[in-house]
């Protein structure tokens, strides 16, 4: 429209399509020095060429703006893909290496298992073994000698260990005559009772308590242990353990 000479106002333009608009339009362009029917042509042709740029300028804005979102949704796609993929390698490590942690733990596991049914089952054979000859040891006949003797007894942290004249009063009711407790100095070398009972002094480190002067009563269930001082030994222990004077065996 820069072809114009002069541009009529807009509203005369609004209403060119009405014969009426059209008659006041023609006037103000003769007004002007214009021709009418050239003026309109060229002033047509303008209003179609600026139409037709505008029409491209908007093609050309919306295919900018097409181009920019299928660019941007591409991205987002591939940025999408990318964390994905990701996502899935590092899960399958973490699965991987879930399952590697525990085969690792079941193994450790099943071990310490075994080792713990290993130790479980050792002691109950010894458990079983122990109540086998606790139960024979009450089933089965006196099997307590009289005589001189060293016996065992239960006594507090450490068993008890006496040498005496050892003689029965009834049922499992025994009494220990002149006892005497057979005493380990700290630091001595420990000595099996089978070899005291039959030695002629007693070893170094070693020495007996004083004289009891009433009887021991000694329940059979209280015995640990007995070593029986053989008859040809008795005649060793005749000094430290003199068989009592109203000694007689039942």
């Amino acid at each position: 429209m820069n072809a114009l000479l002069a541009t009529p106002p807009n509203e005369l333009l609004e209403d060119r399509c009405d014969p009426g608009g059209r008659e006041v339009l023609s006037d103000w362009l003769l007004e002007h020095g214009q021709e009418p029917g050239a003026q309109l042509r060229a002033f047509v042709a303008a209003v179609a060429a600026d139409a037709a740029d505008a029409a491209d300028a908007a093609v050309a804005a919306v295919a900018a703006v097409a181009a920019d979102a299928a660019v941007a949704a591409v991205a987002a796609v591939a940025a999408d893909a990318a964390v994905a993929a990701d996502a899935a390698v590092a899960a399958v490590y973490a699965d991987d290496a879930v399952d590697a942690y525990a085969a690792v733990d079941a193994v450790y596991a099943d071990d310490a298992d075994a080792a713990v049914a290993a130790v479980d089952a050792d002691a109950a054979v010894d458990a079983d073994a122990a109540d086998q000859r606790r139960a024979a040891f009450l089933r089965g006949e006196n099997n307590v000698r009289e005589g001189l003797t060293i016996l065992v007894t239960r006594g507090g942290y450490y068993p008890l260990v006496r040498v005496g004249w050892l003689r029965r009063i009834g049922g499992d009711e025994w009494e220990l005559v002149g006892a005497r407790v057979l005493i380990r100095i700290s630091g001595a070398s420990m000595v099996r009772l089978e070899d005291i009972a039959q030695a002629k002094k007693l070893p170094a480190g070693h020495e007996l308590g004083t004289v009891a002067k009433m009887p021991t009563p000694v329940h059979r269930l209280q015995m640990v242990r007995n070593v029986d001082i053989h008859p040809d030994d008795v005649a060793n222990w005749a000094k430290s353990c003199p068989r009592p004077k109203d000694w007689t065996e039942r």
